[in-house]
């Protein structure tokens, strides 16, 4: 259904609009449940990219937190160098965006912190 859905909205409304990112990261979702981890990198890339390019820091919670969802999903697949890096962006546009002091940029700060201590999935706040 979900796949429908995103060849539906890319016809509809143009393969890089928000929606249609937001259905790939829904898709991955999906496909993440279903132990496809690939195919979840796949879509989360995906959404991160048109999230980027259409959204920018406008609207930096969504491009922050498609970059740690994706970086769960590659420390998942063994990726922890590729984790990190995307971890580390997601700090360097929360502190851009927001701020050092603003609780998400203090939330994300801290969950990278845990990453070398667990498997620590947890999203920032929206605070």
């Amino acid at each position: 259904m979900q796949g429908r859905s995103l060849r539906i909205l890319e016809k509809t409304l143009g393969p890089e609009h928000p929606h249609v990112a937001i259905t790939c990261t829904n898709l991955g979702h999906v496909l993440q449940e279903k132990g496809d981890l690939a195919g979840a990198e796949e879509m989360g890339t995906r959404s991160l990219r048109i999230f980027e390019k259409t959204l920018g820091l406008d609207r930096a919670s969504h491009v922050a937190t498609t970059c740690w969802s994706l970086g769960n999903l590659l420390k998942k697949r063994g990726d922890v160098i590729g984790a990190r890096q995307l971890y580390q962006r997601c700090l360097q546009i929360c502190e851009k965006a927001f701020g050092p002091t603003h609780p998400k940029t203090v939330a994300v700060r801290a969950l990278q912190g845990t990453m070398g201590a667990g498997t620590q999935e947890e999203q920032p706040n929206d605070g």
